[in-house]
């Protein structure tokens, strides 16, 4: 049970200490959970929570979690039992460059153009690599088989084999999807169908609002103050902790300890706190069911038996790191 605490806390210190980076959850519902490049464990996914290369993100059923790259540029939104792995995410003033393995489940994606900067947005999966500069578009995977769908745009898909070469390359354009089979050498666009519209298709009417409202919100400056009131939650989870367990220190290492005594002496005074009430009015969508997501988290770790990465996560992602890895691009014209 001490075990079961001090991860609460843990996951409590390390969203509330991360600085705004290249990909933070916008979102989370349901049973979402990360798997940090430097841990060992699963934890539960948070609002807020940065995320780095090689972090794995998987969704349970009726899981979903939002993720925004480069402060409101892009959106992923990952449906349902999806397993995620963000391989790579290279930036520099002028390049902007996000590699991801989408082991099985399904993603929706907003990747915005931005002036002045170059990006490369590459999805691979079990048979195919789909390499977008800027588009809307749905991606799915399953083992021997993968779905594309796009819904503005313009995505570069070339199939795979089950050693990883490159097959046949092939385009698809708004309102068009392809199904690649693994091993698959021809394959063609079609208009989308009912099904592909009934997986990705509210989902991406959601995420294109969203990142339109993220981005209002910074521009106003209003954001920030959104995370703040987040923020001050997790204050007053943290305080709650710690009241009802005298003990606590006992079973934080050094390094918690600091960030526990950083959070405590930095704590709000009561005109800022009134000030983020302000803003919990104004925007109570956004904040007030951050309560709810925080106690739902605290019962899924308690919950949680299996604190590793699911076997067939380290099945298919073996089997596709056994893999070449091709780097395709759209077609030059």
């Amino acid at each position: 049970m001490k075990i079961i605490k001090t991860l609460m806390l843990v996951v409590l210190l390390t969203a509330f200490a991360a600085a705004e980076g290249k990909a933070v959850f916008s979102d989370v519902e349901g049973d979402v959970f990360v798997k940090k490049v430097k841990d060992t464990e699963l934890t539960t996914a948070d609002v807020d929570m940065e995320l780095a290369d090689g972090d794995i993100v998987i969704t349970k059923k009726g899981g979903k979690a939002e993720i925004i790259f480069d402060e409101s540029n892009s959106m992923i939104t990952l449906l349902e039992n999806t397993q995620l792995v963000l391989t790579k995410m290279e930036r520099t003033p002028k390049q902007q460059n996000t590699f991801l393995e989408l082991i099985s489940g399904g993603i929706v994606n907003i990747i915005n153009k931005v002036s002045g900067i170059t990006k490369k947005f590459e999805v691979k999966t079990p048979t195919a690599v789909a390499a977008v500069k800027g588009t809307q578009f749905g991606a799915e995977a399953f083992e021997k088989e993968s779905n594309f769908g796009v819904f503005e745009g313009e995505v570069v898909v070339t199939g795979i084999d089950a050693s990883g070469e490159s097959l046949a390359e092939t385009s698809i354009t708004q309102d068009n999807e392809c199904r690649i089979v693994q091993n698959q050498r021809n394959y063609k666009q079609e208009k989308i169908k009912s099904r592909m519209q009934k997986v990705f298709g509210e989902a991406h009417r959601k995420s294109l609002a969203n990142i339109t409202l993220y981005t209002k919100l910074k521009q106003n400056g209003d954001l920030e103050k959104i995370k703040a009131a987040r923020r001050l939650m997790m204050l007053a989870g943290l305080k709650e902790y710690i009241k009802k367990n005298p003990e606590w220190r006992k079973s934080m290492t050094p390094e918690q300890l600091d960030k526990v005594h950083f959070m405590l002496k930095n704590e709000k005074s009561s005109d800022n706190i009134q000030n983020f009430k302000e803003t919990i009015k104004k925007y109570p969508f956004l904040i007030e069911k951050y309560k709810r997501i925080q106690m739902e988290r605290f019962k899924r770790l308690e919950g949680l038996k299996e604190r590793g990465l699911p076997k067939d996560f380290l099945e298919k992602r073996e089997r596709m790191q056994k893999q070449n890895k091709p780097r395709p691009g759209p077609s030059k014209k």
